[in-house]
């Protein structure tokens, strides 16, 4: 079962984890823009007779994002021959796309004891959304998140 590096989670956890479908090294499925394409994996829960999880519902996230941060230098004239430096930051975000299932719900909203469970996922994606990348002051990047 191949899975993503501890380094590639925001927060990373023994009991949370995800695992990419059929031995492929990445969750995407398909050719994004060329045919029909999907994030595609497995939300594994790992909890031992102790410490039991107590969950209500689990959703799954999948977000993508685009940001940019630039700064610039400028001078100006302050008065008297003298000169002012001062540097100008700017930075916008937008959210490409924000894509959610629900992998458990009670319906008699009671919460359900889950030691060890396995919670398959697939998301088709939109067909116009960018790949991830990242430039020098920009960046396109996609992720999982999970909420228990």
């Amino acid at each position: 079962m191949n899975k993503p590096s501890r380094e590639s989670y925001i927060k990373y956890s023994t009991k949370v984890d995800f695992s990419y479908p059929n031995d492929q090294s990445s969750f995407q499925i398909g050719r994004l823009g060329i045919e029909d394409s999907y994030v595609a994996g497995t939300l594994h829960l790992h909890f031992n007779q102790d410490e039991p999880l107590f969950a209500k519902e689990i959703i799954l996230k999948f977000i993508g994002n685009e940001n940019v941060y630039w700064t610039e230098g400028r001078t100006r004239s302050a008065g008297k021959g003298g000169k002012h430096a001062a540097t100008i930051t700017y930075s916008a975000n937008n959210t490409l796309c924000c894509l959610s299932t629900c992998l458990l719900e009670n319906s008699n909203d009671s919460y359900q004891k889950i030691l060890n469970a396995d919670f398959p996922f697939k998301f088709k994606l939109p067909e116009n959304i960018p790949s991830s990348l990242s430039l020098g002051p920009g960046n396109v990047d996609y992720m999982l998140v999970a909420e228990i």
